[in-house]
């Protein structure tokens, strides 16, 4: 649920800057949606598989990454504050989650990856054969890729985008790149629809029970 309440305070953030601000951002629009974008689909990967324990090798995955992420930035702590033991209490959730996870088989070294995640949701979402171009999946795969590269401060998502070019007398000046509002719509658009399903599905689970 976690992963949906981030994705839902992702998407919000957006739609409230854009309402408030009327200013149209050429890249950080897009981080925002790319955040919630995957942390819904996540969601749906570690929730979509028909067998329970394939979910609770997947939830163990997510569980794994959190383990060894606090582990990190309790050595972190360390450096800051000698005394702690949170090192020490890291390693133990670290340890738990390995021993769950090798009653179930899973092999650690073999870590999915976050496009693999969404390859899997995109597929889950596109499960009624609907045609190509037409697609949740499609979209949400292709828009990952193009929101990760503004995510990482890439320069290719911006190739065709419409510039504004001011030029002084000297020779000097300044390109403009702005965010086309349907491109953002669209983008708010896949946002969403991750989110519904994701929502949708973990009801579905948490009302069966299994």
């Amino acid at each position: 649920m976690h992963g949906i309440a981030s994705a839902i305070d992702h998407l919000g953030l957006l739609m409230d800057a854009l309402h408030k601000t009327k200013t149209s951002r050429p890249f950080a629009y897009y981080t925002l949606a790319r955040a919630a974008v995957f942390s819904s689909a996540r969601t749906i990967w570690v929730l979509s598989p028909t067998q329970r324990p394939e979910r609770q090798k997947n939830g163990l995955w997510v569980a794994h990454e959190e383990a060894r992420q606090r582990r990190a930035l309790a050595s972190l702590e360390r450096e800051i504050r000698p005394e702690t033991d949170t090192p020490e209490r890291a390693q133990e959730w670290v340890d738990e989650v390995r021993l769950a996870g090798a009653r179930l088989g899973i092999e650690w070294s073999r870590k999915p990856t976050d496009t693999a995640m969404i390859e899997a949701a995109a597929a889950w979402m596109d499960r009624d054969g609907r045609g190509q171009g037409q697609s949740p999946g499609q979209s949400l795969r292709l828009l990952w890729r193009i929101h990760s590269g503004y995510a990482h401060g890439l320069s290719w998502p911006t190739a065709g985008r419409p510039e504004t070019v001011v030029r002084n007398p000297d020779g000097s000046g300044k390109v403009t790149i702005k965010a086309n509002i349907e491109d953002l719509g669209i983008a708010a658009s896949v946002a969403m629809t991750t989110i519904r399903q994701a929502k949708a599905l973990y009801e579905e689970r948490a009302a069966n029970h299994r």
